[in-house]
C-alpha cells in the first residue's frame, strides 16, 4: 500500500481496497515469495494473513482508528497489546492508557517496528506465551 499522507479519507480507503482486492487475487505462495529475505514459515504466515483481509478495512482508511482511550475501557476481556518499541515519552503514555484496560498488558516489544512478530518473533512469542499461561 501507499504512503501518501496527504491523501484524502476517501482515496486512502480506494488504496486499501485495491490492495486488498490484489492480495485475494493472488496465491499464498506468490505472496510469500515477497518475503524471501524472511523464514520461510513466517513468509507463508504473513502471506495467508494477507489473503485473510477483509475489503471491509478500507473504512479503518477512511475513518482512521478511534483513540484507544475510547476503546480499552470498553474491552472486558484479558487483553495483550504487543506494541513497536519507543521513546520513553511514548511509551508512558501507552501504559497510561492501557491502564483502562480492565484485563490488560500492554507491552514495547524492544526493537520492533509496526510487526512485531516479523521483527522481533523471539521476544512477541516469548510475551504471548507468558500472558497465555496467566489467563
Amino acid at each position: 500500500m501507499l504512503d501518501v499522507p496527504e491523501a484524502s479519507p476517501d482515496e486512502r480507503a480506494r488504496e486499501v481496497r485495491e490492495t486488498v482486492s490484489d492480495w485475494a487475487d493472488r496465491s499464498v505462495e506468490e505472496l510469500a515469495s515477497e518475503y524471501d529475505d524472511h523464514d520461510p514459515e513466517l513468509a507463508r504466515r504473513l502471506a495467508v494473513a494477507r489473503t485473510e483481509c477483509r475489503p471491509e478495512i478500507a473504512e479503518i482508511a477512511r475513518e482512521g482508528y478511534p483513540p484507544s482511550e475510547e476503546v480499552f475501557p470498553e474491552v472486558p476481556c484479558p487483553t495483550l497489546v504487543l506494541k513497536a518499541d519507543a521513546d520513553t515519552e511514548t511509551r508512558a503514555d501507552d501504559l497510561r492508557v492501557a491502564d483502562e484496560l480492565a484485563e490488560g498488558r500492554l507491552v514495547h516489544v524492544p526493537g520492533a517496528g509496526h510487526c512485531v512478530f516479523r521483527d522481533e518473533y523471539d521476544a512477541a512469542y516469548a510475551e504471548l506465551r507468558a500472558f497465555l499461561r496467566r489467563v
